[in-house]
């Protein structure tokens, strides 16, 4: 047996152990479907008060996945709307360090206590705004 016909032979065997030829090697047009892709079996059909219960429940259960999907989708934006008013304190914060740094850096003897005053209370609000984005 040459090295080229080795391989599909073996497949086909293979194939034909575990019920998944192609159609042409079964010599038909509706081949078995290899396992992975066949139907899971059907229940047993229900009975009435089975058939009735699920009836009575249908709407129900379309109403909670509605409802899931509206609070999941206003979960979303809550998030988003929270994530933006976090980045917005954060960066107000920050631009409030970096004035009060400059201020620092220049005060004059007389100011210095303000400017420094000023500078750890915007540090201490920048630290608070990290801390609340962080959990």
């Amino acid at each position: 047996m040459k090295i080229g016909t080795t391989i599909p032979t073996a497949l086909m065997i293979v194939g034909a152990a575990l019920g998944v030829l192609p159609a042409v090697a079964h010599g038909t047009d509706n081949a078995t479907p290899p396992l992975w892709a066949q139907a899971t079996p059907q229940a047993e059909p229900r009975t009435e008060p089975q058939e009735q219960f699920v009836r009575q429940n249908e709407g129900r259960f379309e109403d909670w996945g509605r409802k899931i999907d509206e609070f999941n989708a206003k979960a979303a934006e809550r998030t988003s709307e929270a994530r933006q008013k976090t980045k917005q304190e954060l960066d107000k914060a920050w631009s409030e360090v970096k004035d009060g740094w400059t201020k620092l850096k220049s005060a004059s003897r007389e100011g210095w206590q303000d400017a420094k005053d000023a500078f750890e209370q915007s540090w201490r609000k920048l630290e608070r705004a990290w801390n609340d984005a962080q959990s």
